[in-house]
């Protein structure tokens, strides 16, 4: 129903979530669960309709995204992350209050505070676009729905016809855990050893072919300019910044993809992207299963030019493989 959160047309089609729907076969209570999905407003009613339809029932309990799951702000170095978190925080809580407006559950169950950033970016958690519990409820005061938080574990169950949070007996403490994962290591840090400058130009330039052979087939209407700098490990300071002592970049690349041959403003994107070499070269030859995970998942970092989202881009790197 749609390919990304800000309802922008693409034509790069890539599948990213789903919704599902569940019900009891007890008492014939219905679940919603539609985190992660970009869904529109419209899309929404459309969900609703059919849930009317096909279980002839209202929602008992739903959860949604109410947190930001992708790389902005905090993976973009040349905006002012601070004052973009507040943005997208009250974008979210807009979102939240239409969606379960929409919806109408009994219950909605929020997974506020959502994620943690682990392991060496975890200096970036402060840029999270994620709201307080507090600025949920508040939102959301006048939807007529219970307000359950069940993030760190705690679990819903029905006793005598009423739902019920039961909690975890382990405190949840975000700053705690945050502390505790941040020496964690990232998925690629034991894979590939030695890698030559000779065999990572000769990975690029055939994976380069190969992107642009796929993209030739495609009618984008967008333009862009990539750059991938590369590092032998990719390192931050206190501010969220790189650390250009410690990272020691190793090598550069570009691709210009401008089938407009015009560069438009209006439709031009200059995007640099700052990674580690093991996960580059673990993306070309295609060892992880796509780019999606470490372009939305802060394995990334960002300059870009417009500040402007172009799903068309962030899609395409997908082919950008041997």
């Amino acid at each position: 129903m749609a390919s990304n959160t800000s309802g922008l047309p693409v034509e790069i089609e890539y599948d990213l979530d789903t919704s599902i729907v569940i019900q009891s076969n007890i008492d014939k209570s219905v679940f919603y669960n539609g985190v992660d999905n970009p869904l529109s407003p419209k899309d929404y009613k459309k969900v609703k309709n059919f849930i009317t339809k096909k279980f002839n029932k209202k929602i008992s309990l739903t959860i949604l995204q109410d947190a930001a799951a992708s790389e902005y702000p905090q993976c973009f170095l040349n905006i002012d992350r601070k004052e973009e978190k507040k943005k997208v925080v009250n974008n979210i809580l807009q979102m939240l209050k239409k969606r379960i407006s929409i919806l109408k559950p009994e219950i909605y169950c929020s997974p506020t505070p959502g994620s943690i950033i682990s392991g060496k970016y975890s200096v970036l958690n402060k840029f999270l676009a994620h709201p307080e519990l507090d600025e949920v409820k508040n939102v959301l005061r006048n939807n007529n729905c219970q307000i359950f938080n069940i993030s760190g574990g705690c679990s819903i169950i029905k006793e005598n016809g009423k739902f019920i949070k039961k909690t975890n007996k382990n405190f949840f403490n975000k700053e705690e855990i945050i502390n505790q994962y941040t020496n964690k290591k990232y998925f690629y840090a034991k894979d590939f050893k030695n890698i030559t400058t000779e065999q990572l130009d000769k990975k690029f330039y055939l994976a380069c072919e190969n992107y642009k052979n796929k993209l030739s087939k495609i009618p984008i209407k967008t333009s862009w300019n990539l750059n991938f700098q590369i590092y032998k490990n990719l390192s931050l300071n206190a501010s969220g910044k790189i650390n250009n002592n410690d990272s020691r970049l190793l090598k550069e690349y570009s691709i210009v993809f401008n089938k407009t041959k015009k560069k438009n403003k209006n439709n031009y994107t200059t995007l640099k992207c700052h990674l580690d070499l093991k996960l580059f070269y673990g993306l070309l030859v295609k060892k992880y299963s796509n780019w999606n995970q470490p372009t939305s998942g802060t394995l990334i970092l960002y300059e870009r030019k417009p500040n402007k989202f172009d799903p068309n881009l962030l899609f395409s790197l997908n082919f950008l493989t041997v």
